[in-house]
C-alpha cells in the first residue's frame, strides 16, 4: 500500500487507512495507534538501512560526515537525517 502510493506520487495514506488495510489483510483488528507505530518503525528501519547501504556504497560505513555528503548528493538526505544526527553511544 505505501509502496504503491509512493510510486504513484499520490498523497500519503492516513493512519486510519493503513489500519483498515492491515486489518483486512491480516484478518485482525489493527488500531490507528498501532498503524502509526508500525509506520514509524518502518520509516526508522528504512532510514537506518539506507544509511548503512550508502556507507557501504561509498566504502566508508562508519564515517557519518561522508555518508551525509553522499546522501545529500543522492537527494536522500531527508530520509537519512534522523539517523545521521542521532548521537551514537
Amino acid at each position: 500500500m505505501l509502496m504503491a502510493t509512493a510510486a504513484s506520487g499520490a498523497k500519503k495514506p492516513s493512519s486510519r487507512a493503513i489500519a483498515a488495510h492491515l486489518s483486512e489483510l491480516k484478518g485482525i483488528a489493527v488500531s490507528e495507534e498501532n498503524a502509526r507505530q508500525i509506520k514509524k518503525r518502518a520509516k526508522d528501519r528504512f532510514s537506518r538501512q539506507l544509511v548503512t547501504e550508502i556507507g557501504t556504497l561509498i566504502g566508508q560505513p562508519d564515517d557519518l560526515a561522508e555518508i551525509e555528503r553522499a546522501a545529500t548528493d543522492l537527494g536522500m538526505i531527508d530520509y537519512c537525517r534522523k539517523v545521521i544526527d542521532k548521537p551514537r553511544g
